[in-house]
């Protein structure tokens, strides 16, 4: 099952009532193990190289996004994804009104999704032949439970932000 989300944990909705975990109940919410990684420009340019991804599984060259055309498939495992960068605040006191509102900032951020627990994972933006920049990663996971403590299921996943200067 893949998992695609415009944010850095993608999880997967799955359908169902709650069932009982423990002395609470459990949302059927599932998850994946994945390392999420977001690449921003510091001028906030839209990423728009070629971005090669290489895992303990994968040795991918990823299609350019753009404003057109933001998401693709690289692989069984691998997806890319453009987004605008939003600017979020929160309102509320508790009372049941709380919620946030977003505005655009007019800054974009690629999103790299790597499903699985890769122990490394190098990347390569590509601008044609010319290596614009590359970096390796070495994912720190953390347990994730979407559905609370104590219930299930609980899957690995990382995340990394890549600043590329200019």
């Amino acid at each position: 099952m893949k998992a695609v989300g415009p944010r850095a944990f993608a999880l997967v909705v799955l359908a169902g009532a709650a069932t009982a975990c423990g002395d609470d109940a459990c949302t059927t919410i599932g998850c994946v193990d994945e390392f999420a990684l977001t690449i921003r420009h510091a001028d906030g340019r839209p990423p728009s190289e070629a971005v090669e991804v290489s895992d303990d599984m994968d040795d991918v060259v990823c299609p350019v996004v753009s404003l057109d055309q933001p998401y693709a498939s690289c692989s069984e495992t691998i997806s890319i994804n453009l987004m605008e960068e939003l600017s979020c605040t929160r309102y509320g006191s508790g009372g049941g009104s709380d919620g946030q509102t977003c505005v655009s900032t007019g800054r974009y951020e690629l999103l790299v999704v790597v499903q699985g627990k890769p122990a490394n994972v190098a990347v390569t933006l590509h601008d044609g032949d010319t290596i614009v920049a590359e970096k390796t990663f070495e994912p720190a996971y953390k347990a994730a439970q979407p559905n609370g403590p104590g219930c299930g299921p609980t899957c690995q996943q990382a995340t990394e932000l890549w600043a590329v200067p200019e």
